[in-house]
């Protein structure tokens, strides 16, 4: 609190200095809780930044390895084809 500030609150009398320093520590007070919610609102974007990083990585890796499960499956599918094929060719009745 400045000097002209206390002059004026002396003007006031005992109710109106009480609350004047009620009201500067107030506005005080709401400006530091401004800060650390701005501080907090910037942290929460870097936090949400990196989860969206994250989640685009795993749905690259998730859909890599669902292409690759789909080429073992046709893979096999391929194999057990095969197999059935030569069954019928070994067969004597054919």
């Amino acid at each position: 609190m400045d000097a002209e500030f206390g002059k004026w609150l002396g003007t006031l009398g005992v109710g109106g200095a009480i609350a004047g320093v009620l009201a500067y520590f107030y506005h005080r007070l709401a400006q530091g809780h401004e800060k650390a919610n701005t501080d907090m609102a910037s942290r929460f974007e870097t936090l949400a930044e990196d989860l969206r990083l994250v989640v685009r990585e795993n749905t690259v890796a998730f859909t890599k390895a669902l292409e690759m499960i789909g080429a073992m499956q046709r893979q096999i599918d391929r194999w057990d084809g095969l197999d059935r094929r030569e069954r019928r060719v070994r067969t004597p009745t054919g």
